[in-house]
């Protein structure tokens, strides 16, 4: 199953989550008092805000240590969707435990050690399962965006001379570019096929852009991917041409200058 994305194990998200969900907890119970919440935080002495106090506090600190535990283990931990929901789901049984033994001590026995842990775990989940459903789609969401943002970015763009976008393209579907006077000819793979596009540009502004990309001039001409060179070689009157890994495509001319740099990157 796949790993969540790494934006999940980003800092200001683990602050979003020690710091908003214990300040989200005291708001809800106080303005709304959920499942009677109230009532069983006030234990009948009325002591509601210090229980209250407390009892955030320790969702506090729970929260503290796990979200740490989880931002510095970012490097080593692959957790997928329902692992990290039941991670969740871990910081709010433990901060329940923790919850329910004070309020057991502080009613001194009246309330038992699970009655009390069951009651903490219903009003945690009950409560914050809003705002942990609210930040996981905010974050897988997030990452999807980044996902094809960085996928987006790979992509090769093609402008002619007056800045118009003419043509994107995956670069391991360009098999070399050729000069045509005032235009360039894109030559490129295409299911299977080869195609042509004519754009109206230089070569300069062409190799300034490939080059981004690992493409190379073999020759005053021709710009060539190297990932498509089958092999170099020399005919009879010793001009050197690469030949492409796609059948049907032309043999591409390497002048003797541009010989060795095209070589070392094959």
């Amino acid at each position: 199953m796949a790993a969540v994305p790494k934006n999940f194990y980003r800092f200001g998200v683990q602050v979003w989550h020690f710091l908003g969900l214990p300040v989200f907890f005291f708001a809800i119970s106080m303005v709304y008092h959920p499942l009677d919440i109230l009532d069983f935080m006030d234990l009948g002495a009325g002591s509601l805000d210090f229980n209250m106090t407390i009892v955030t506090s320790i969702l506090f600190g729970v929260l503290l240590i796990s979200r740490l535990i989880l931002y510095f283990s970012r490097k080593s931990l692959e957790l997928s969707l329902p692992l990290y929901i039941a991670w969740c789901g871990s910081e709010l049984f433990i901060a329940s435990a923790f919850s329910a033994l004070f309020i057991s001590l502080m009613s001194h026995g009246a309330v038992t050690y699970f009655l009390a842990w069951g009651k903490m775990f219903a009003y945690s989940l009950s409560i914050l399962v809003f705002p942990y459903a609210i930040l996981i789609l905010l974050m897988i969401i997030r990452g999807m965006r980044e996902a094809a943002l960085i996928e987006t970015e790979d992509l090769i763009r093609f402008r002619d001379s007056g800045g118009k976008l003419k043509l994107t393209i995956a670069p391991k579907a360009v098999l070399y570019v050729e000069s045509k006077e005032n235009y360039v000819c894109i030559c490129y793979e295409d299911g299977g096929h080869i195609r042509n596009y004519l754009l109206r540009s230089s070569m300069k502004r062409a190799e300034e852009l490939l080059a981004r990309h690992g493409m190379v001039r073999c020759h005053r001409t021709c710009i060539v991917n190297p990932s498509h060179v089958h092999i170099l070689r020399r005919d009879r009157d010793g001009l050197i041409y690469a030949d492409l890994d796609v059948e049907g495509c032309p043999a591409i001319p390497v002048s003797k200058p541009n010989y060795d740099r095209l070589s070392s990157l094959l």
